[in-house]
C-alpha cells in the first residue's frame, strides 16, 4: 500500500509540472462544458480577485470558451494565463 502511495505522489508530481503548476500550489478544478449558465465567467473573476500567491485555476472543457476566459483573466492580472491541450 505505501508503494502505491508513494507512486502516486510521484504521478502528481509528474503532472502538476506538465501543467505548469508548482508542487506546492493549491489548484481550484473546474471540469464540464463552459456554458455561460455555468458560471465559468464569474469564476474566472472571482479567482481573480483573489490576490493569492501559490494558487492556481485549472479549466476543462471546450477549448474554444476556454481560450476566452484564459484572455480576460491574462488581462485582468499580472500573471500569464495558459491552456494546456
Amino acid at each position: 500500500m505505501r508503494q502505491d502511495f508513494e507512486g502516486a505522489l510521484a504521478e502528481r508530481a509528474v503532472l502538476r509540472a506538465k501543467l505548469g503548476f508548482a508542487p506546492d500550489e493549491f489548484v481550484f478544478l473546474m471540469v464540464g462544458e463552459m456554458l455561460p449558465f455555468r458560471g465559468v465567467l464569474r469564476l474566472v473573476k472571482a479567482f481573480a480577485g483573489l490576490g493569492r500567491p501559490s494558487t492556481g485555476l485549472l479549466l476543462v472543457g471546450v477549448a474554444a470558451r476556454l481560450d476566452a476566459c484564459a484572455k480576460w483573466y491574462a488581462a485582468q492580472t499580472s500573471t500569464s494565463a495558459s491552456l494546456n491541450r
